[in-house]
């Protein structure tokens, strides 16, 4: 396991972008890809659009921020392998 010192390793990066992708999935189908109705007039066309690009927006950040709460709080997480007493 690398020392906090060492900085993030390739194994970090995938596991915390593979988080957040999964997280955005989810996050995704839940909210049945950003679906609300099925239009109906012109103006309906362009509010459903900008709803849509809002839902993805709000998606995508709430993917990252998420994923880095749970990507950090695992990696960092003290396991209890040292009491932090010295000998």
């Amino acid at each position: 396991m690398p020392t906090e010192s060492e900085g993030f390793t390739l194994k970090d990066y995938v596991l915390y972008f593979a988080t957040v992708f999964l997280l955005l999935l989810l996050y995704l189908y839940v909210g049945d890809f950003g679906n609300l109705f099925e239009p109906v007039s012109n103006a309906t066309e362009q509010i459903q659009f900008i709803y849509r690009v809002t839902y993805f927006a709000a998606g995508v950040i709430f993917s990252l921020f998420v994923g880095a709460l749970i990507y950090f709080t695992l990696r960092f997480w003290d396991r209890g392998a040292k009491d932090g007493r010295s000998s």
